[in-house]
């Protein structure tokens, strides 16, 4: 069985405390000195979620996105054992968080997500390397991803 589902959130991008950061190979960067205090809110207009099937995943499941390297538009697959508030949010280089694609509760299933590769605010990105920051329960994962222009 496969529905969609489509629906307007509200997101306050926030400080990204250090500790939520995605892992970086440069131990030189410092990231704390990268986040100011402004908050500011977007409406995600007709975000595309879909539940690919209804049988639950056995274990937490979070695919590389595809395709990767992409221009404009790519696609993130997860799967949840059990009921779970899941969070979906894409970071830059630097640990600064772009924009939040998921955060409510999902039911078990596999699912996906589209992203066009825009910030919190509606503008496009710039070409460059790119975090997905995944939680759902106890389990995290990231993933790195490319934009091209």
């Amino acid at each position: 069985m496969t529905f969609r589902v489509t629906q307007k959130l509200a997101v306050k991008t926030n400080v990204v405390p250090v500790a939520a950061l995605p892992p970086h190979d440069n131990p030189l960067l410092d990231m704390s000195s990268l986040f100011s205090a402004k908050g500011r809110y977007r409406t995600l207009s007709d975000l595309e979620i879909s539940q690919m099937t209804e049988d639950p995943a056995i274990d937490y499941e979070f695919d590389q996105n595809y395709p990767n390297p992409f221009n404009p538009t790519t696609t993130f697959r997860f799967g949840l054992p059990q009921t779970a508030h899941v969070t979906l949010e894409v970071y830059n280089i630097l640990g600064q968080k772009v924009t939040t694609l998921a955060d409510r509760e999902y039911p078990p299933g596999r699912y996906t997500v589209d992203w066009d590769s825009r910030s919190a605010d509606g503008q496009e990105i710039a070409s460059g390397v790119y975090f997905a920051r995944f939680k759902a329960g106890e389990f995290e994962a990231t993933q790195k991803m490319v934009v091209v222009k």
